[in-house]
C-alpha cells in the first residue's frame, strides 16, 4: 500500500500593496485586515519582532499575522512572530476584529512598516 500526499494549494505569486482591506459588506461582519511591507532591512528578526509583540500585547483586541497564504499565527506570541521568517519587503496580512480593531491595525501596520535598522542618531 502507497501513501500519498495530496497536493498543496498554490501560493499567490503576487501580494496587493499595503492598505486597507475591509469590504464595505452590508449586513455581514468582516474581520478588518492590512497588507504590510516589511519595512526593516534586516527583516522581522528579534528587534523589530520583539516591540511588535509587545504593541500587539497592548491591544484591546486580538490581532493576527500571517505571511504568504500560510494560517496566521497570534500577533502576541514572540515565537510564532519569528517563525514567519519575514524578511525586508515580505508582505504580512494583519487582522483583528471587534472594538478598536482598526485603530490596533493602524498602530501595528505603521510599526511594521517602519525601518527598525537604523540608528536614532540620524
Amino acid at each position: 500500500m502507497t501513501r500519498g500526499r495530496p497536493p498543496e494549494p498554490p501560493l499567490p505569486s503576487v501580494t496587493p500593496p499595503v492598505k486597507s482591506v475591509t469590504p464595505p459588506v452590508k449586513g455581514a461582519s468582516v474581520m478588518p485586515q492590512r497588507v504590510v511591507a516589511i519595512g526593516s532591512r534586516s527583516g522581522l528578526h528579534a528587534r523589530p519582532a520583539t516591540v511588535f509583540v509587545q504593541t500587539a500585547a497592548k491591544q484591546p483586541v486580538k490581532v493576527t499575522i500571517a505571511r504568504d497564504g500560510r494560517d496566521p499565527v497570534d500577533a502576541r506570541s514572540l515565537l510564532s512572530v519569528l517563525a514567519l521568517g519575514a524578511a525586508h519587503g515580505d508582505s504580512v496580512v494583519l487582522a483583528a476584529e471587534g472594538e478598536g480593531a482598526e485603530t490596533a491595525l493602524e498602530e501595528l501596520a505603521v510599526l511594521l512598516g517602519r525601518d527598525h535598522d537604523t540608528g536614532d542618531e540620524d
